[in-house]
């Protein structure tokens, strides 16, 4: 399934091969993922859900609500805008205070945003605040045609896993990618926020494709804009390393030096510099608490391992070396039982890489998005903030389950699936379920344990060999 220098080959058109499977597990697949009429009833249903449940989110109705525009991430990413385009400094509060105020926003928070993404927001946005709401729109619509290719994608995704008799209907595939984004509130929250996670999760689901097509050029050069877009897909391009993907590796390294190169050349040095100190200065372990200063690690919202032990620690009285020890051993933990599961699923596709073109293709695209989920899974612990619209990108591995689902899996493993769909559903749920809008720490803590139960079920699904084998419905 690998060259030697372990770059994963994935199925491509090899749809009419026998993909094997037991009986039972392939008339499940007939009646969910094969059968056309089946599929397009599915898909209608699924359609039919999105127009009831979707514009019921408090999210998606504030997206198209002009008095809400200043309040969204969309305010503080075009005020830093303001200021780089004037040659100052985007991420001094002082400097972009007085852009943001002139949206009618009383404080704006620091940017964290990469300066070549950040000029980004000025080219929606134009020059002064009279082209703002005209900026906001015009970035919620460039963020729903993301969001629609991400859904396309990642129907695409689910069907490359599959071949032969085990195929996924395309309108099957369709719903299932759809219905998992759209039923995530943190998507529409994100798009109210309006900034650039729809670009990540664009990037990332491309990225996948790309991977199982054969295609590491394209998956490192997306995986490298994902980054730059947010930083938490950095991982992925770890997970790329852990498994061997070198040439995903170099053009992920490439593709992120000449973009940091153009970076560099449009917006000037100094605005780097900066970048730099306040990454470390705010977006590291334990962000130092600084008066009258917005502060990732404490804030409420963030459901990070960080934000968790930050906010206890602050509580207990626990010095900030105490703090970070700890979040650096779940950081390790974490990381260390990621390798394990990589290179377990590099050894198991190595190991099948003589049993056919075909299957071999498929074994490695069904390898290369358990990786993806793994990765995405781990990338919300270990990363030092984890906010609600980040968690679309959970739709990976909730997309994985569905795969895993649809191919008849074996009794045993029926149980991790349950767990994974509920910590999935958990993660769908919006603020305040469990609380109040104005107090979400049982909500916070809940979906924080999701994101760990969401771990430990794609972990040990994909530590499942059973699953690799075609024997249980064609895997």
């Amino acid at each position: 399934m690998s060259s030697s220098s372990g770059d994963a080959r994935a199925p491509s058109s090899d749809r009419g091969s026998d993909g094997g499977g037991d009986d039972g597990g392939d008339s499940g697949r007939a009646r969910v993922g094969r059968s056309a009429w089946g599929a397009w009833a599915l898909l209608v249903a699924v359609g039919i859900a999105i127009v009831l449940v979707v514009p019921r989110s408090e999210w998606f109705q504030i997206s198209f609500l002009p008095a809400a525009y200043a309040d969204s991430d969309y305010e503080l990413h075009w005020a830093a805008s303001q200021a780089l385009i004037r040659g100052q400094d985007p991420y001094d509060q002082e400097t972009v205070a007085p852009f943001g105020a002139a949206t009618g926003r009383t404080y704006t928070p620091f940017c964290a945003a990469f300066p070549l993404m950040v000029r980004l927001f000025a080219l929606t946005g134009g020059k002064d605040v009279e082209h703002f709401e005209e900026g906001y729109r015009a970035t919620r619509a460039i963020n729903l045609g993301l969001l629609l290719v991400s859904v396309l994608l990642l129907a695409g995704v689910l069907r490359n896993a599959t071949c032969g008799r085990a195929s996924v209907h395309a309108a099957a595939a369709l719903a299932a990618a759809a219905g998992l984004l759209a039923f995530n509130d943190g998507t529409w929250m994100a798009l109210h926020y309006n900034q650039l996670n729809f670009l990540a999760l664009a990037a990332v689901c491309g990225a996948l494709c790309a991977a199982q097509r054969g295609r590491p050029g394209a998956e490192g050069a997306l995986l490298a804009v994902a980054a730059l877009a947010k930083t938490s897909p950095a991982l992925l391009i770890v997970v790329a390393a852990m498994a061997g993907r070198w040439r995903t590796v170099r053009a992920a390294a490439l593709t992120a030096v000449a973009l940091g190169a153009l970076s560099v050349a449009w917006n000037g040095w100094a605005a780097h510099v900066s970048w730099l100190a306040m990454v470390d200065r705010e977006l590291g372990y334990v962000a130092t608490l600084r008066p009258g200063f917005f502060n990732n690690s404490l804030h409420a919202w963030n459901l990070s391992p960080n934000g968790a032990l930050s906010r206890a620690g602050n509580v207990a009285g626990w010095s900030s070396a105490i703090v970070r020890a700890a979040v650096w051993a779940v950081t390790v933990t974490v990381l260390a039982t990621l390798w394990i599961a990589v290179r377990r699923s590099v050894t198991a596709g190595r190991s099948r890489a003589d049993s056919g073109d075909a299957e071999a293709r498929a074994l490695a695209a069904r390898i290369l998005f358990a990786q993806y989920a793994l990765g995405v899974c781990a990338s919300v612990l270990v990363s030092s903030v984890t906010w609600s619209p980040h968690l679309s990108l959970a739709v990976v591995p909730a997309l994985w389950f569905v795969q895993i689902s649809w191919s008849g899996p074996a009794p045993h493993v029926k149980a991790w699936l349950l767990a994974g769909g509920l910590a999935y559903a958990m993660l769908c749920l919006p603020l305040g379920t469990f609380g109040t809008p104005w107090d979400v720490r049982r909500d916070v803590d809940l979906k924080l344990a999701a994101c760990a139960l969401l771990f430990l079920a794609t972990w040990f699904l994909a530590a499942d060999e059973p699953l690799n084998s075609p024997r249980h419905g064609g895997r």
